[in-house]
């Protein structure tokens, strides 16, 4: 495991915008307002040629897998959070985050966008695992879908 700390939005950044185009998972988001820690999961794709298979399943239809990154994101001092999570979205696809006046946004695709209310610094953690399940893609004519872990989905 990897652990990555951070004590500045401007330190933060780079961070996330590895994490752009990447699956965030909404079920793992927490808030533990006694300690004021939130934690969320996003599974990155480890674009390792060496330890990826393609799969054809159709006349246009493919299935890629691959190696996945489990990334926790942890930050402290957070005093507030507004999820906008619509039609029950349980994952999406991260975009990237901003700064706001009380702290950040997190903005996915579609359906999930959170707001953190930030009393003090901008700090935390990014852990990052490999995981041991899988990771595919589906494909049609060339366009990906969202990641899926395999055994899972």
């Amino acid at each position: 495991m990897q652990t990555t700390p951070f004590s500045s939005f401007k330190a933060l950044e780079p961070l996330m915008d590895r994490l752009h185009d990447q699956r965030f998972d909404a079920d793992t988001v927490s808030h533990d307002q006694e300690t004021r820690q939130w934690t969320a999961r996003f599974l990155r794709r480890d674009y390792d040629s060496t330890r990826t298979v393609r799969q054809r399943t159709g006349l246009f239809r493919s299935r890629c897998f691959f190696p996945v990154v489990e990334t926790t994101l942890v930050v402290k001092n957070v005093t507030a959070v507004r999820e906008g999570i619509y039609r029950n979205a349980r994952s999406d696809t991260f975009i990237g985050c901003e700064a706001t006046p009380s702290g950040f946004r997190l903005r996915c695709a579609l359906f999930i966008d959170i707001e953190l209310d930030i009393d003090g610094p901008i700090i935390g953690e990014v852990r990052e695992r490999d995981l041991e399940r899988r990771g595919y893609v589906d494909t049609f004519l060339g366009a990906e879908r969202i990641l899926r872990l395999e055994g899972l989905e």
